[in-house]
C-alpha cells in the first residue's frame, strides 16, 4: 500500500514540477534517442510554460533531433524561446532535421514556437558549410544562432 502511495505522490510531484517549469535542463544525462522519445511523449504535452529546453551533451544523434523537432512541430512547448542542441552528436543529418523544422515553423509560427528566438547547435561535428547554412537560415528567420 505504501509503495502505491509513494508512486502516486512522486508522479503528482513530478507532474506539478514539470508542468510549471520555465526551464528544463537535462544536460549530460546520458540520454540517447529512446530516453528522449520517452520524455517527450510523457512530459511535453503538459509543458505549456516552458521557455527553454536543453538536452545538451546527450548523445541523442540525428534520430533524437528528429524526435524533438517532430514533437515541437506538433505544437508542444508553445512558449519555448530557446532550443539547445549543443554537443548532441546530431551531425549533418540531425542539422537537416533542425533546419527543416525551422523552415516549417516559419510558415506557421503563430502555432509552432511563436516565441523562439535562439538556437544552439555547437560541438556537433558540423562542417563550416553546414554551420554557415544554419547561420544564414537563422538570419533570414530573425533567430540568434550559436554554432
Amino acid at each position: 500500500a505504501d509503495r502505491e502511495l509513494v508512486a502516486m505522490l512522486y508522479k503528482k510531484t513530478a507532474t506539478n514540477t514539470i508542468q510549471c517549469a520555465a526551464n528544463l535542463k537535462f544536460n549530460s544525462s546520458g540520454w540517447g534517442p529512446e530516453e528522449l522519445r520517452f520524455f517527450v511523449q510523457q512530459w511535453f504535452p503538459i509543458c505549456d510554460k516552458l521557455e527553454a529546453i536543453s538536452f545538451a551533451s546527450n548523445p541523442i544523434g540525428p534520430e533524437g533531433a528528429k524526435i524533438l523537432c517532430d514533437s515541437l512541430r506538433d505544437g508542444f512547448c508553445p512558449n519555448a524561446e530557446f532550443l539547445n542542441f549543443f554537443n548532441n552528436k546530431i551531425g549533418g543529418e540531425g542539422l537537416e532535421h533542425v533546419m527543416q523544422f525551422l523552415k516549417e515553423r516559419e510558415r506557421d509560427k503563430s502555432k509552432i514556437l511563436p516565441k523562439l528566438n535562439r538556437v544552439r547547435v555547437g560541438k556537433n561535428k558540423l562542417s563550416s558549410e553546414q554551420q554557415q547554412a544554419l547561420k544564414e537560415l537563422c538570419s533570414e528567420l530573425g533567430l540568434k544562432c550559436e554554432t
